[in-house]
């Protein structure tokens, strides 16, 4: 591992050059708006991702129905559903890598974007084991070292899409780019949190003073369920628009 990252924090600073949190959050609802079409597709083929999963559970009771030897029947079934889990991680992975192609080149189609995400997958899924291993590393040695390498660590997938970095080089190239602008990154992010947090709050109360399983409740449900669908890729959006600031900034400061 790293030194302690406590010795990496700078103090708070005004981040010359990095864009207000309004500011990113217009850049990110400006491409959220242009390529809403394309994100919202993609968003919409994570969901065919755990497929999967549902078909793993469904084949593997009927194989413990059917098939004679216990035994032979649950070896079968977690074959299944290993297999499951596996392809669900990989084209989960492929959308999300698609998300990011897409924000990284604005002229691809639907189509284009998650080919290229597929050709990323991998790669993509690897970056994200290795980040929350390494997270995992330092919240073991206490909360606050994992809190803080989870913003450092938090830009890989856009680096392997952008810069074509993979692995650990793609960690250490975004640590890289928010040395020196942790605490305005952190707390950029954690505001976008907060105030996604805050609407998804006021907009579950109605689930709250509705009987389970009545009719309003069931349809409120699932019309927050698709708010959160579609709102989700604004978060994206916001953190490549991080993440474009940065390499801007460092771009500047290297002259």
């Amino acid at each position: 591992m790293e030194t302690n990252p406590n010795n990496q924090i700078n103090a708070p600073v005004a981040a010359p050059g990095l864009l207000s949190f309004f500011d990113l959050l217009k850049e990110s609802w400006k491409n959220y708006q242009k390529l809403f079409r394309g994100l919202i597709g993609l968003t919409a083929l994570s969901l065919l991702a755990i497929a999967p999963i549902f078909l793993a559970a469904g084949g593997s009771f009927l194989l413990v129905s059917v098939i004679s030897s216990k035994a032979a029947a649950y070896i079968l079934a977690g074959i299944l559903v290993v297999a499951a889990a596996v392809s669900a991680a990989y084209y989960g992975s492929a959308v999300q890598a698609g998300i990011i192609c897409l924000l990284n080149n604005q002229t691809l189609s639907i189509k284009e974007s998650f080919n290229q995400g597929r050709g990323l997958a991998v790669k993509y899924l690897v970056i994200m084991l290795l980040t929350g291993l390494l997270v995992l590393g330092w919240s073991l040695l206490f909360i606050i070292p994992g809190i803080i390498f989870s913003f450092y660590y938090g830009y890989g997938q856009f680096v392997l899409v952008a810069e074509n970095q993979t692995g650990y080089a793609a960690l250490k190239r975004s640590k890289e780019l928010v040395q020196g602008f942790w605490w305005p990154v952190a707390y950029r992010s954690m505001l976008l949190g907060l105030v996604l947090f805050a609407a998804l709050f006021v907009i579950s109360i109605p689930l709250t003073v509705t009987p389970d399983g009545s009719a309003f409740n069931s349809l409120w449900n699932m019309l927050v369920q698709v708010i959160q669908l579609v709102v989700s890729p604004l978060v994206v959006c916001f953190s490549f628009a991080v993440y474009n600031n940065l390499v801007r900034i460092k771009d500047a400061a290297k002259g």
